[in-house]
């Protein structure tokens, strides 16, 4: 691929993040249409359903379209679902090249378009370079499993402390890590935390920033209950979610009050304790259409999440204070030893105002 072709194509790529937060669980896409070395059209998937970016960047160009060059960050589709094939579009205006970032992991896609636009006459150019795979990570992990991609959030002291002996967590980070804290819950469909996290913090789970869309708030507990002094009950934007064992039923009173404030209860299977079952709470969330979610919580459930697998990705805020005994992050952690350890790769380190914040996925 020439230098030319690599950098249309980087560009489509920062086009398609206009998307984000508005077209989950279908990917985000940008796609740009270059004539004789012209920008003539840009477009992007601007919302779920909506059209594609293929589709917007071609219905909002002015000329023609014959012999032009189409950079699109992920594989035309080449199937009918909520819209029409993308690739025949491609084919009716005569363009000539697409250069394409990924292959569509999308088992009805997967290939399927490339061959149809290779059949036409049209000359395909295909990337998959890595770094274009882990932009598409969480819709590949979305489409090709039976769970959304996990991501576990975590802060703790440099003496790995995530609170006090009673609890007490405020304010572990400071306030530049957790403004990052918003941007990733941003780049999430959901977040789920415990009820024994949300009641200790009133932990809100959203997004400040209100020109941006907050996530769904997902609380696993045991027991159904109500407590509106909690910005998770008072549910203003109508996004709090329970998950409470099978069989778990509200008084008559608490049932009242979750339905007046439009808390959404769900039941999965019990775990071996008596708790919703993580991996029964994650694949609830996937057949709803989240993609992605965070996990906010204590050891607990950040544990059980490394125990069986169920995580992608870790972040890891440590904030370089000391404060002796309290509650450690990786209690219940089952032995994994140094023959067969949890092997984590670090993808990047940054520092925000004195904490550090670790990205990590796994091997």
């Amino acid at each position: 691929m020439d230098p030319a072709d690599r950098s249309f194509l980087s560009r489509a790529f920062s086009i398609a993040h206009r998307g984000s937060g508005f077209v989950s669980p279908n990917p985000m896409v940008g796609c740009l249409i270059v004539k004789e070395g012209r920008v003539i059209s840009t477009g992007y998937h601007r919302k779920f359903g909506g059209d594609h970016a293929e589709v917007d960047a071609i219905n909002k160009c002015r000329e023609s379209l014959e012999g032009s060059t189409l950079y699109v960050s992920l594989e035309p589709c080449s199937h009918f679902g909520k819209t029409p094939p993308c690739t025949d579009l491609i084919i009716s205006k005569k363009i000539s090249k697409v250069v394409i970032g990924m292959e569509d992991p999308n088992p009805l896609v997967a290939g399927s378009g490339i061959k149809k636009l290779r059949d036409a006459g049209i000359e395909v150019e295909l990337s998959n370079k890595d770094s274009y795979k882990r932009f598409y990570r969480k819709f590949t992990k979305y489409i090709t499993t039976p769970f959304p991609y996990v991501t576990i959030k975590s802060a703790q002291t440099l003496d790995g402390k995530i609170a006090e002996s009673d609890g007490r967590s405020k304010w572990i980070t400071n306030e530049s890590s957790r403004k990052l804290v918003q941007h990733l819950r941003g780049k999430n469909d959901a977040v789920i935390s415990t009820s024994k996290t949300v009641a200790a913090d009133d932990a809100k789970l959203n997004v400040r920033n209100l020109k941006k869309a907050s996530p769904q708030r997902v609380m696993i507990a045991s027991h159904l209950f109500f407590n509106d002094q909690l910005f998770f009950f008072r549910n203003e934007d109508r996004k709090s979610m329970i998950v409470v064992p099978e069989g778990e039923e509200a008084t008559q009173d608490v049932k009242a009050q979750l339905d007046w404030f439009q808390v959404e209860v769900k039941h999965v299977k019990k775990d071996s304790k008596g708790r919703p079952d993580i991996e029964e709470v994650l694949k609830m969330l996937h057949g709803m259409g989240i993609s992605s979610v965070m996990v906010e919580a204590g050891a607990e459930l950040t544990t059980e999440l490394i125990n069986r697998g169920l995580f992608d990705e870790m972040v890891l805020f440590i904030a370089p204070k000391i404060i002796g005994p309290g509650r450690n992050l990786f209690d219940g952690l089952k032995y994994f030893g140094l023959d067969a350890p949890v092997e984590l790769r670090v993808n990047s380190i940054k520092n925000f105002d004195g904490d550090t914040a670790i990205f990590l996925g796994k091997n």
